[in-house]
């Protein structure tokens, strides 16, 4: 089984011991043929809360802490709060809500844990972890992205804007260097053509070149 196979698993834990091999490579050794189930299999962590494809030991840990988010209700602050809807949604239909984040959950769930004992506070210990670890593949997957992600520029056409806006930018830098390729520069004009979001448009705009012709 190859790397790239092995990315396709129900356990993160597995998925990014892939990764991390992956990316030990040598630039030289990237540039590879994919297919579309290998471009999806890499686009895993800017979907992560999907729940088909799934992780399962995500699914399990974000399972463990919300009941005790839903305990200490009464304690919560915004942030708390922020940061259990996002859990919440993502349990419940394998979305993003749009307003969490992983970084903001790290940081929450960090600080909460501190005032807790025992099983809660191993809970959201791990809680935390494991954000701040999906957070980081974004950026391995985005080295790899760089030398492959040219190879479907259709498929990501179709997948980045049901990303979160933040996320979104890393697809966007990921083909900048491979303007060449057939269809890249036309998925930067159907990327701006669609997005609502205005500073989006300034990064695909950037990415492109655009702003030079």
């Amino acid at each position: 089984m190859s790397v790239l196979d092995a990315l396709n698993t129900t356990s993160y834990a597995a998925w990014a011991k892939a990764m991390a091999e992956l990316r030990a490579r040598p630039a030289s050794e990237l540039r590879i043929d994919i297919t579309e189930l290998d471009l999806l299999m890499l686009l895993r962590p800017f979907l992560w809360w999907r729940h088909d494809p799934g992780f399962a030991d995500v699914y399990t840990i974000c399972e463990t802490a919300m009941p005790i988010i839903l305990a200490h209700g009464e304690k919560l602050d915004e942030h708390g709060k922020t940061a259990g809807m996002f859990i919440a949604t993502y349990l419940a239909d394998g979305k993003h809500d749009g307003k969490g984040h992983e970084i903001d959950v790290y940081n929450w769930a960090r600080r909460f844990a501190a005032k807790l004992r025992g099983a809660e506070k191993k809970a959201l210990r791990a809680l935390s972890t494991v954000m701040h670890d999906l957070y980081g593949s974004k950026h391995a997957a985005y080295n790899v992205l760089r030398h492959v992600g040219w190879q479907h520029p259709k498929t990501l056409g179709a997948l980045i804007h049901g990303m979160a806006p933040g996320d979104q930018t890393f697809i966007l830098h990921a083909l900048d260097a491979d303007l060449s390729k057939p269809g890249v520069k036309k998925f930067y004009q159907q990327f701006i053509a669609k997005t609502p979001y205005p500073h989006l448009v300034k990064e695909a705009r950037r990415y492109a070149m655009m702003d030079e012709e």
